[in-house]
């Protein structure tokens, strides 16, 4: 793997790509292909990274972590338990509250039961009065 630069006649810019060497096996021999890597600055003489999704990655230096002070830690500490506690009440609210619509959904498939036979009744009692 080789890296080319290729200048562009019309606006100037250098461009960067990486040269990849791979087997055509229909034509039965070496071929390349080129991936983008991103421009070359010309001010700097670094490489600007292109769209990372087709070249390769950029090299990203792992961020220090800020230091924390003692006292601001404990107060990140409460704040943090203090939400686990009302995740866990909110949480078990959502288990009563889906437990009592549950319930509510069982009397109302009772009542629509209860609903139809009366409603049948209410037909059969109609019926019979009409035949009178």
């Amino acid at each position: 793997m080789g890296i080319i630069k290729q200048r562009n006649k019309v606006s100037g810019v250098v461009y960067v790509f990486e040269n990849e060497k791979y087997w055509d096996k229909t034509q039965k021999k070496y071929k390349y292909r080129k991936k983008s890597i991103g421009k070359l600055d010309p001010n700097t003489g670094e490489i600007i990274p292109a769209n990372t999704k087709r070249g390769r990655k950029p090299q990203t230096q792992p961020q220090a972590q800020p230091e924390v002070s003692p006292n601001e830690f404990k107060k990140l500490n409460r704040l943090y338990n203090r939400s686990e506690e009302r995740v866990a009440v909110l949480r078990n609210r959502v288990k009563d509250l889906t437990a009592e619509v549950i319930e509510q959904d069982k009397q109302i498939q009772d009542l629509t039961r209860q609903n139809k036979r009366l409603t049948k009744a209410m037909s059969i009692i109609r019926s019979a009065s009409a035949l009178s």
